[in-house]
């Protein structure tokens, strides 16, 4: 996943390059682990039902196969991003954008500028629950 377009406070959209360099979640390693192993273990079952030592071999290396190319088809599920989901993205190129158009969306803030603002109103999400009723 990428970005390619970035817009601006004024609207501008200015196109860029970047590359995603953090996610975060499951894998589907330890599934497809185990699909190999079961397809394999099965195979070496029906193997030795035929055939014993030589029918176990030939068994297994069928089931490990088959359990090989499962995986290929099916590679891992598909990703879902959800809402205020944290993505880390590099940009691969310099951004260059106008301030002409709306100067006041891009106002220099230095370090005296912190501070002198009041902090904003807490969420509704971090507000206190109700008590208990009594």
């Amino acid at each position: 996943m990428q970005l390619t377009e970035l817009t601006l406070v004024d609207g501008q959209q200015e196109p860029i390059q970047s590359q995603m360099i953090d996610r975060k979640g499951p894998t589907s390693a330890g599934r497809d682990a185990g699909a190999i192993a079961g397809t394999t273990a099965l195979g070496a079952a029906i193997g030795a039902g035929v055939d014993y030592g030589r029918g176990a071999a030939i068994g297994a290396g069928a089931g490990a196969a088959a359990g090989i190319i499962g995986v290929l088809l099916t590679r891992g599920r598909p990703s879902v991003i959800y809402p205020e989901s944290v993505l880390t993205f590099r940009l691969e190129a310099p951004v260059s954008f106008s301030t002409e158009r709306a100067p006041q969306a891009f106002r220099y803030v230095d370090s005296q500028d912190y501070g002198r603002f009041p902090a904003p109103a807490p969420r509704r999400a971090e507000l206190a629950p109700p008590p208990p009723p009594a």
